[in-house]
């Protein structure tokens, strides 16, 4: 079992009561493969973004600035921009990371049988609070979407 961070909500999909972007639109207000990308890794069940099944217990994590920073094997930062399906959308974001002098990196993941996304990075930051000033940059040019939470 994943641990529950602090202001992580649960919610059950109830028959025909819904899909990753109902339950995306109605609790971050907006809907992509980014936000699906988190709810997916906060519920390691589901394997396939097209198979969610009705009364599955799904895990909306809390998205935040921290949610966006991975630390790597050899200790170093990596800021999670985002994840694509499209690819011309990608490129998009490859250029607009590239004009404010930032390196990026792709990963595919697969996530259904049929479909594989593309997360992209900005890569080797030396420590967090350098990763942390990239995430808030990003955020302020919105390129990223850090979704302000409900009490």
């Amino acid at each position: 079992a994943v641990p529950e961070e602090k202001g992580t909500h649960r919610t059950t999909l109830r028959e025909g009561g819904g899909n990753l972007y109902f339950l995306a639109m109605n609790h971050y207000q907006q809907a992509n493969e980014t936000l699906f990308d988190f709810i997916l890794r906060a519920n390691p069940p589901i394997t396939d973004v097209r198979k969610i099944h009705d009364d599955q217990k799904i895990t909306l994590p809390a998205i935040t600035a921290e949610s966006y920073i991975t630390e790597t094997v050899d200790g170093s930062f990596q800021v999670h921009v985002g994840t694509f399906d499209n690819l011309n959308v990608l490129d998009l974001y490859t250029r607009k990371l590239t004009r404010l002098g930032k390196e990026s990196l792709t990963k595919p993941y697969q996530c259904s049988q049929k479909d594989i996304w593309h997360r992209l990075f900005i890569g080797d930051i030396t420590n967090r609070e350098e990763a942390l000033k990239t995430v808030n940059l990003l955020a302020e040019k919105n390129i990223i979407y850090i979704p302000i939470e409900r009490l």
